[in-house]
């Protein structure tokens, strides 16, 4: 019998291939849903997910902040329902 792998309290343990694939899986899954969002949505998402507040993002799109929680809160049901 081969020797225990043993972990150092606090990491995690080595990723095996079924980890992998199943992470690669759940990208795909997640960029696949991103990618039917409509374009509004995902514009939104992604402004937000590189840092800029809600009135950044309304100020750039040429909109309210009101339009834009709307669209932000419409995206995350739509990828929450695909994934």
């Amino acid at each position: 019998m081969g020797a225990a792998i043993r972990v150092p309290d606090g990491a995690s343990p080595p990723a095996t291939p079924d980890d992998i694939l199943a992470s690669e899986q759940s990208a795909e899954r997640v960029q696949l849903a991103l990618a039917a969002l409509p374009v509004s949505q995902r514009t939104v998402l992604r402004l937000r997910a590189n840092g800029l507040s809600l009135a950044d993002v309304a100020t750039s799109l040429g909109t309210t902040v009101t339009a834009v929680k709307l669209r932000l809160h419409r995206a995350i049901a739509g990828l929450r329902r695909r994934i």
